[in-house]
């Protein structure tokens, strides 16, 4: 098999990145029925040109742009999506500020050890484990925050031990209102969004270091009031399909006229070295 260089080479290297585009609207495609999902985009960059006859004299100059394409970098949209009704009472939605996100812990002890990793996610799709405690789908414990900002597991039994669902209202409260004395859910606010980096939990949850060191919500400072929280309710996804699925069918159109390109560039240098047989 030849090796591809020259203009096989240039569309070789172009459809490694709309490839990358193609894998990137496919995850936007399928995210649209995830909670809490915010969509990615893809910035394309060029390879090298060339300038064969600089302009001058008021001569036009003879140059060439780059003839492939290069994945410049991918950034997510945090948008907020719509803000929908669950049935389900531990189900919440962040709406306010699209910076916003709640804090997770793999840590089930409460005591939040050094070695403890946190994470932020815009999903609230979250039940309660058998202590009562908030969970995420992944097995990751909501974090709560009190008056003295002490960092502890969000738990609904701690307003009302009985009344688990009106416990969960009073905790949703508390943060609305910013009422200190009772347990609040922790969130955080991210100054520079597209340095989160997504975790092995997938794209809906983010890594993070400590929470302690952002700027909460809800603690005694730093309260912002055009962030809410709504009870039984989901943020949905982000994704506008009619535009990504539009996006997709130019990206596969793109993909096999490149593909042809290298079967026609492989044919000339058959053809050639034919001839010179």
């Amino acid at each position: 098999m030849p090796i591809l260089s020259g203009v096989s080479g240039n569309a070789l290297q172009s459809l490694t990145a709309v490839d990358s585009w193609i894998s990137t609207l496919n995850s936007t495609v399928s995210g649209a029925a995830r909670t809490g999902y915010k969509t990615s985009k893809i910035t394309f960059g060029g390879g090298t040109t060339r300038i064969d006859k600089p302009s001058q004299n008021g001569q036009l100059g003879i140059q060439f742009a780059e003839q492939a394409l290069n994945v410049g970098s991918t950034n997510v949209d945090y948008s907020e999506g719509q803000v929908v009704a669950s049935t389900e009472f531990t189900h919440l939605a962040i709406n306010g500020n699209e910076s916003a996100f709640f804090v997770l812990t793999d840590d089930a002890t409460g005591t939040f050890p050094a070695t403890a990793r946190y994470y932020l996610t815009r999903d609230g799709e979250f039940h309660r484990d058998i202590n009562g405690r908030m969970v995420s789908q992944d097995g990751l414990f909501l974090v709560g925050r009190d008056n003295v900002n002490a960092v502890a597991l969000a738990n609904p039994n701690t307003a009302n031990p009985n009344d688990p669902e009106a416990g969960m209202a009073t905790m949703i409260d508390a943060f609305n209102n910013n009422t200190p004395g009772l347990m609040r859910v922790q969130t955080t606010l991210v100054t520079d969004l597209q340095s989160l980096k997504f975790s092995k939990f997938g794209a809906t949850v983010f890594e993070m270091t400590n929470p302690l060191l952002q700027p909460t919500l809800n603690s005694a400072t730093g309260t912002s009031s055009a962030v809410h929280i709504t009870g039984n309710a989901l943020e949905a996804s982000n994704v506008q399909l009619p535009s990504s699925l539009t996006e997709l069918s130019l990206a596969q159109k793109i993909y096999s006229a490149l593909t042809k390109v290298i079967q026609i560039d492989q044919q000339k240098l058959d053809n050639i070295l034919n001839l010179i047989r």
